[in-house]
């Protein structure tokens, strides 16, 4: 009998349990989640997504400027040449493949569904210091300007002095064409669907 009894009121216990509201109706609903944890992890995805991708091309725009910056100062010199190109060309081709990552994670989310808009604040300082390093390399351009043509003229008649100089303006002038490029063209993917 004492047996039956205490079966009989194990299985009738929760019967006169009560439930307690759920907590959305406590804390708010911003912190409920009803997709039962997708969205934390969608969101997550993509804030790690957008964070590698704002470093990948702070470090792009980096190496770029740092190319460009080679082929400027090269002043005709094979060898600096080479490197400032090889430079540029990694650059960008790494900055490729993060975006072609960066679409496959887009498409995760993406089938999962609540892909978020955020900021990356990477980005920022990015801006910042590659303008800046953007802008000393444009004056630095106009200088090495100033000084090829005057070793132009000091030449007299001199050709090989002459295409040197000329060798150096040529140079100086395709390393800034691409410090500026490189620049616009990392924040053009940035300020499209990739960047956020």
């Amino acid at each position: 009998m004492k047996r039956s009894l205490f079966f009989a009121g194990i299985l009738l216990a929760p019967l006169l349990a009560f439930a307690q509201d759920g907590a959305c109706g406590v804390i708010g609903s911003s912190f409920c989640d009803p997709s039962g944890g997708n969205a934390v992890i969608s969101n997550g995805l993509t804030q790690l997504g957008k964070f590698f991708v704002g470093i990948a091309a702070g470090a792009s725009v980096l190496f770029g400027v740092f190319g460009g910056m080679q082929l400027l100062l090269s002043f005709g010199d094979e060898s600096k040449i080479t490197k400032g190109r090889n430079s540029m060309i990694f650059s960008l081709a790494g900055f490729a493949l993060v975006l072609a990552s960066q679409a496959i994670v887009s498409i995760t989310v993406g089938e999962v569904g609540d892909l978020t808009d955020t900021q990356n604040p990477f980005l920022d300082i990015m801006k910042v210091a590659v303008s800046m390093m953007v802008n000393s390399l444009n004056a630095v351009f106009v200088l090495i300007m100033i000084l090829t043509g005057i070793r132009m003229v000091i030449a007299e008649g001199k050709s090989d002095e002459f295409s040197k100089a000329k060798k150096a303006f040529i140079y100086a002038f395709v390393g800034a064409f691409f410090v500026n490029l490189s620049r616009a063209f990392v924040q053009g993917i940035l300020h499209s669907s990739f960047g956020g």
